[in-house]
């Protein structure tokens, strides 16, 4: 078998370097044209970054102006000097920015930045016509300030008031510092940066910071000019009109904004690269043919008896031997499937041993759940057991029992309830179906509500509960069943194992962006071995069938994947026999408003307390 795989390769080599090499020069002929392709490509990725990134500047800017803007125009005793002191304050943010304007609707400067600008004097250039005409966002061409003749940019934006201009703030940009945000090195081929303003002025030049206004402007057949009418211009080979070299090269429009960025590159130097790939892709194909088919001898021999490794390994797999440890160098591709063969054994392994510890769990689930329902039910049939023999004679104690009886009833009616939906809510998560109805609500009165509704379970065991908290309402976005059902069943626990007298507090804490509730008890505590498994599906802390407190283990799993559906996270703080803590991480968002009704109303949580604490006695 060695000898004709041997044999084989070696034909296999032969059979693929005769094509190989016509291809080969087919290749190099036509490699030259999808170069230079690649090249435009590249450039066209290029224009495109730059300009979202250069547009991405710009709706900064002009949020920034925005902002400003609503505050000057919502305060009406504002004199010049005051909105010129706010404006100062947000020009200190942005360095290309040198100086604000805040002007009225009719062209008028109210308050400037720049100390030579007097107020009461008109823009004359036409970009705030584009503001008066409807235009919320805009950014002028470029022209020289008529203060000190420099060239810089307008961005203006529109402040409307009740639906009319109530005026706009104008930033006046330096253009000589537009390199701070399009400056891109390259050191490979030199790549053209050319920014184009609607008139075809080129507003940034990445090759030099000062350039002659003259020299700026665009002439007639530049096909930069075809991407101001939003057309993407791909140009092969044109003459530059900065220094006369050929260049090839993309314009790409900004339509947003009706400018144009411009990557070019020389064409020459490209040309040279190529010619020089060319030559040396000749030379290679000449050396890889001749020695390939010596190299092919020595590469089989051992590609064989590496493959024939991996055969026996594989047969001692098969036979359920997994303890393998294939180490093969030949190649690296051999070497990356032993490795990948000694993967694939170590993961059967682990499923076999998985699929042992899933059927043990599975084991203990059955036997939980069975003493989970065999127990409420026995006590319903015991109760009705019981009613059925009751005297009858004596209405004033039959009553007095029944009801006694049915509440048993109800309660163990509930715990089978409450099981049901653990199990549904269970699936429902597992199978990525269960959701959040997020609604802007206070966070803080829903879990006081919570809190207070169930001090008489914690009363009943003589425990204390108390509510704490920082700060007396945050307004956020949550799933107010969902975090009633999360508070409830950490109550709930908290109350269940906490020994009479102990003390249960409930604290809301605002971590910045973050809302921290804590559910802290003087309890039995969760030892450390168990704290990172409590919240697996099925886990107690005591899973004896003589427990001192009923539940399923089903609780807190669902209790985790409720808060991560609302983007938090849960944590405990425990030491065993020294009370447990809670907290829970969520944080503040806001959602838009839905006309929903809220149906978290008193009479259905309730309802949802009893389930929940239908394990307390």
């Amino acid at each position: 078998m060695i000898n004709s795989i041997k044999t084989k390769l070696i034909i296999l080599v032969l059979v693929i370097l005769i094509p190989m090499t016509v291809l080969q020069t087919f290749r190099i002929n036509t490699n030259y044209k999808h170069n230079i392709e690649a090249k435009l490509n590249a450039n066209f990725e290029v224009a495109e970054v730059i300009s979202m990134y250069f547009m991405n500047y710009l709706e900064e800017v002009w949020i920034g102006e925005y902002g400003l803007g609503v505050a000057v125009s919502a305060n009406y005793d504002l004199n010049s000097s005051d909105i010129k002191k706010y404006m100062e304050a947000f020009i200190k943010h942005d360095r290309i920015i040198q100086s604000y304007l805040w002007v009225s609707p009719e062209g008028k400067i109210i308050a400037s930045t720049d100390s030579r600008i007097k107020n009461n004097s008109f823009i004359k250039e036409d970009y705030y016509q584009r503001i008066m005409d409807g235009e919320s966002k805009v950014i002028s061409n470029l022209y020289h300030d008529r203060m000190d003749g420099k060239l810089v940019l307008a961005s203006a934006r529109a402040i409307m008031k009740d639906g009319k201009l109530a005026g706009a703030i104008v930033g006046i940009l330096d253009v000589e510092r537009l390199h701070e945000i399009l400056s891109i090195k390259n050191t490979v081929d030199k790549s053209r940066y050319t920014l184009l303003d609607r008139s075809g002025t080129v507003v940034f030049l990445n090759e030099s910071k000062v350039i002659p206004y003259d020299k700026r402007i665009s002439n007639a057949n530049n096909p930069a000019l075809e991407a101001l009418k939003g057309q993407v211009e791909k140009t092969y080979r044109f003459k530059s009109q900065y220094d006369g070299t050929d260049r090839l090269g993309i314009s790409y429009p900004i339509k947003d904004i009706g400018w144009a960025f411009i990557v070019t590159s020389s064409y020459d130097q490209l040309a040279g690269i190529y010619k020089k790939v060319v030559i040396k892709d000749l030379s290679l194909l000449m050396i890889v043919a001749m020695l390939s088919i010596l190299f092919a001898f020595f590469l089989g021999r051992q590609l064989v008896n590496s493959i024939q490794r991996i055969r026996n390994a594989a047969e001692q797999v098969s036979r359920g031997d997994y303890e393998v440890n294939l180490e093969i160098s030949a190649c690296e591709e051999l070497e990356i499937t032993s490795q990948a063969f000694n993967q694939m054994a170590r993961q059967i392994s682990n499923l076999i041993m998985e699929i042992e510890k899933q059927n043990e769990l599975k084991s203990q689930f059955y036997v939980t759940i069975s003493h989970e329902l065999k127990t409420p039910l026995n006590i319903i049939l015991g109760a009705i057991q019981l009613i059925d023999k009751m005297d009858k004679t004596n209405i004033d104690e039959f009553y007095s029992k029944l009801n006694k009886y049915q509440g048993i009833s109800k309660q163990n009616s509930y715990r089978l309830l409450r099981l049901i939906n653990n199990l549904i809510d269970l699936n429902k998560i597992e199978g990525n179906h269960m959701m959040v109805n997020l609604n802007n609500s206070d966070i803080i009165s829903t879990i006081e509500n919570i809190t207070l509704s169930v001090a008489e379970y914690a009363q009943v065991k003589t425990l204390e509960l108390i509510f704490d908290t920082e700060l007396e309402e945050k307004v956020m976005a949550f799933d107010a069943e969902k975090i009633e059902r999360i508070m409830l069943n950490l109550i709930s626990n908290a109350i269940k194992f906490t020994n009479p007298g102990g003390l249960i507090t409930v604290n809301i804490y605002e971590r910045k962006d973050k809302i921290l509730i804590s559910v802290k008890d003087t309890g039995i505590g969760i030892p450390i071995d168990m704290q990172e498994i409590v919240f697996n599906h099925f886990v107690q802390v005591d899973s004896t069938l003589q427990r001192k407190v009923e539940g399923s283990g089903i609780g807190l799993s669902i209790v985790k994947s409720l808060v991560e559906l609302h983007g938090g996270s849960i944590a405990i703080n425990s030491k065993y026999t020294s009370g447990c803590e809670f907290v829970i991480e969520l944080p503040v968002t806001l959602v838009e408003e839905k006309n929903l009704m809220n149906d978290f109303t008193s009479i259905s949580n309730l309802e949802k307390i009893n389930i929940e604490f239908s394990d307390i006695y």
